[in-house]
Order: C-alpha cells, then sequence, then structure tokens
C-alpha cells in the first residue's frame, strides 16, 4: 500500500523558492569573473572620461550615458523578472506574482533613473526635496525583500543582496554628500548596483534564456534575438516606431514654436521639456534615435547569419551593422561635432569615407533586394529621407527651426531601414513566407 501524501496547501508556493533546489541551477565562474571585470573597466572607462572632462560621460549628471546605462541595467533586470514570473508554474500563482511585482517595481526605477524625476517633480509640484528619493529607497527596500525571498541560488541571492545594497547606498550618498546633481561616488556605487541586480537576475534564468551556456554565448544571443523578432510583428512595430517619432516631433515642435532657445548644457536645465530639444546631445530624442540604429545594426546580423534572409553572402549586412553601430554611438556622444569644433573642418568632409562605404555598401544590398518591392521601396525611403536630412543638417545650430526636419527626417529613415530589416528577418526565419523571392519566383517572372 502505497503512503498517502498530502496534497500542497496554499502555502506551498511560499515555501518553495525558498527550500527547492537552493543551489541547483550550476554557476559559471568563468562567467562571473568574465562579468566583474567588463564592469570593473566599463566603470574605469567612465571615471576616465568623465575626469576628461566629456560631458557625455559625465557621472551623477541626468541623461548622460553612464547614467542612462544605469537604467538600462535596471530595464534588463525589469525584463529578467518578467521572464522569471512568465516561466513560473501556473500552480504557483503568488509565486508569479511576486515576480511580476519585482518587474514592475525595476521597471519604475529605471524610469526614475533615467528621467531624474527626484530632480524635478519636487520643484514642479513644491514636494519636500527628498520625497521622489525616499519613495525610491522604500522601493529598493522591497525589491530587496522580494528578491532575496525568491531567489533559489546561493550565488543569485548573494549578488542581489550586494546590488540592493550598493544601489541603495548610492541613493543614500546622494543626500548625504549634498548637491544638485550626484557625487561621483555616489553614481559610481549606484551604478555597480544595477550591474549587480541584473546580473542576479540573469543567472536565476531558465536554461533556454541562459546566454553563457551555448558557446560563447552567440547561440543564446541568437535564440534571444530570433524570439524577439518573432514576437514583433511589421504592423506594430511601424506603429509604435512612428508613434515615438510623431511624439518627439510634436513635443519639439512646439517648443521651436514657442521660440525657447536651448542654449548651454541641457543636463543642467531645471525644465524637463528642454531634454526634448531635438538639436542637442543627451536628450530624449538624441538616445532614441541611437537606439534605433542600434536595433538596426543588431538586426543587420541577425540577416547575416540566417541563409534565408541574406540573399546571398553575409558581407555587405556586416558591412551595414558596422556603419549603422558607428553612427547609433555617434548620434549620441557627437564624435562629428565635436571633431568638426576641433578641426573647423565641416562634418560632411570628415564623415565623407564613412558616406563612401555606406554608399558602396547600400548599393551592394539595393542590387539584393531589388525583386522584393516593399523592402525596396523601405530602402529606397530610408535612403531618399538620409539624404535630405544631410542636406539640410549644414544650415542647423542651436534653436534653428531647420533642426525640426532635420531631426525628423533622419528618425523616419532610420525606422524605414529598420522595418525592412525585420521584414528580412521574419521572412528568414519563416514567419512570413513569401516575402523573399526565391530563384522559382524569378524563374515564373
Amino acid at each position: 500500500m502505497k503512503p498517502q501524501v498530502a496534497e500542497p496547501g496554499p502555502a506551498a508556493d511560499l515555501v518553495a523558492p525558498l527550500d527547492a533546489d537552493r543551489d541547483a541551477l550550476p554557476v559559471p565562474r568563468r562567467g562571473l569573473a568574465l562579468s566583474a571585470g567588463c564592469l570593473l573597466g566599463t566603470l574605469l572607462l567612465l571615471v576616465a572620461f568623465s575626469r576628461a572632462g566629456v560631458a557625455a560621460f559625465a557621472l551623477g549628471q541626468p541623461r548622460t550615458i553612464p547614467t542612462m546605462l544605469a537604467a538600462s541595467l535596471l530595464a534588463v533586470a525589469s525584463g529578467s523578472a518578467w521572464l522569471l514570473g512568465r516561466s513560473t508554474e501556473t500552480g504557483r500563482p503568488r509565486v508569479r506574482a511576486a515576480w511580476l511585482t519585482v518587474a514592475g517595481l525595476l521597471a519604475l526605477l529605471a524610469v526614475e533613473q533615467a528621467m531624474s524625476l527626484n530632480h524635478w517633480i519636487p520643484e514642479w509640484l513644491e514636494l519636500p526635496r527628498y520625497s521622489i528619493l525616499d519613495a525610491g529607497v522604500l522601493g529598493g527596500l522591497a525589491v530587496l525583500a522580494l528578491g532575496t525571498w525568491l531567489l533559489r541560488s546561493n550565488t543569485s541571492r548573494a549578488l542581489w543582496v550586494a546590488g540592493a545594497a550598493a544601489w541603495l547606498g548610492g541613493q543614500l550618498a546622494e543626500v548625504t554628500l549634498g548637491g544638485k546633481w550626484q557625487h561621483d561616488a555616489a553614481a559610481g556605487l549606484e551604478l555597480c548596483g544595477c550591474a549587480l541586480l541584473a546580473l542576479a537576475l540573469l543567472l536565476a534564468l531558465p536554461p533556454e534564456y541562459r546566454l553563457w551556456e551555448a558557446r560563447g554565448g552567440r547561440g543564446g544571443i541568437r535564440r534571444l534575438a530570433e524570439s524577439a523578432v518573432e514576437a514583433v510583428r511589421l504592423r506594430t512595430a511601424a506603429r509604435a516606431v512612428f508613434g515615438a517619432i510623431g511624439f518627439f516631433a510634436l513635443v519639439g515642435g512646439l517648443l521651436i514654436l514657442l521660440d525657447r532657445e536651448f542654449l548651454g548644457p541641457v543636463q543642467n536645465a531645471p525644465n524637463p521639456l528642454q531634454w526634448f530639444d531635438l538639436n542637442q546631445e543627451l536628450t530624449f530624442p538624441a538616445y532614441f534615435s541611437g537606439l534605433l540604429l542600434a536595433a538596426m545594426a543588431g538586426l543587420a546580423v541577425l540577416v547575416a547569419v540566417t541563409p534565408g534572409s541574406r540573399l546571398g553572402s553575409a558581407w555587405p549586412w556586416i558591412g551595414m551593422a558596422l556603419v549603422v553601430a558607428f553612427l547609433a554611438v555617434d548620434e549620441v556622444v557627437d564624435f562629428h561635432g565635436r571633431a568638426q569644433k576641433a578641426t573647423d573642418i565641416e562634418a560632411q568632409v570628415l564623415l565623407a569615407p564613412l558616406i563612401v562605404a555606406a554608399a558602396i555598401v547600400g548599393l551592394a544590398l539595393l542590387v539584393r533586394i531589388w525583386s522584393n518591392r516593399p523592402v525596396r521601396w523601405m530602402f529606397l525611403g530610408g535612403a531618399a529621407a538620409w539624404g535630405m536630412a544631410m542636406a539640410i543638417d549644414p544650415s542647423t545650430h542651436p534653436g534653428s527651426v531647420l533642426a525640426f526636419p532635420e531631426e525628423v527626417l533622419e528618425m523616419s529613415g532610420s525606422a524605414l531601414f529598420l522595418l525592412a530589416l525585420l521584414v528580412l528577418a521574419r521572412a528568414g526565419l519563416g514567419l512570413d513566407r513569401g516575402s523573399i523571392p526565391t530563384d522559382a519566383d524569378a524563374v515564373a517572372r
């Protein structure tokens, strides 16, 4: 006679995360060492650029690259918590709800980090100076408690506690060190905390999402990229991208109509509407434009490694990815603008070699996709928009009305290229059959 086994009660899903499989997931020591080395190297590089006076790398300033990097790491942690919640067994609703709560709190902290809400909302709403900061600390404590309870691996839990402690230490240091913006030490501590939080949750992901289990991580990254392409349909992507462009165009156009001159460092502006200036670096339109270009580079690489998408050799797609990746960094850091000021040479002259290389790659790709009418017209439309933006660019300067069409055309061109690459990637993965012409189609014509 088999022994009677009691059915799990309502509290079973509350105890399971603490008692079951505490060290079931293998932790790659080499991956941890590599991650720690990358974090240390990145932090030292950011400190060096910040000390050199490069405004885009200033620590403790809103919307600079270190601040946006910290916000991105919190967003990665939020996405990882969401995946952990989605992958939780359906019979454990409380654990799933707890993970989704962690994901939501981390998303709110990422938004606060990116927009520096604690610096301008109290002034606008006449609240106590540190009210938003106090709310963020309370949210961080809730995240710490929930994550410590939910994580099964001792290693992930240790990284989680260390990351939360570092992040909370950076928040408290901001108060104790004083000043309108964060001190370098507080900003560095906060950035390390965000990285540790993201790493802790990445280590806790299910095997199908763990990048280090594939050789060199490339297989895992490719699986994630393919999953993202599968989840994003063309019509949804077009609505989201052009909706965002329309929003930035509306706000930026209204600011130009109101004759607001944005001179001086934008990151120190007390009015957050100035962060939407279309013709300044370190603003939300600049980051969005850089994100579009970065997504283009990633999709170009995916198309290059997918035989059903690339329509021949992979080298033109790799060339496109390299050119666009440089443009993505330049969009945020403004290399060509800095070089123009230092040399008194027009930016178009400095960028001439890159323009020639882009033209050669573009012609090679256009020949390949010419028989695909939708992709062809999106490529041609993107090239035309970029060409008109480059023609306007020499006449723009801070406060110029011409900044509006130049930036809108640039973002629209990037969006058209991005959508064309999305069509090719989805067709190559067999998601939208008929989008890519085959040899049989060419013979039939």
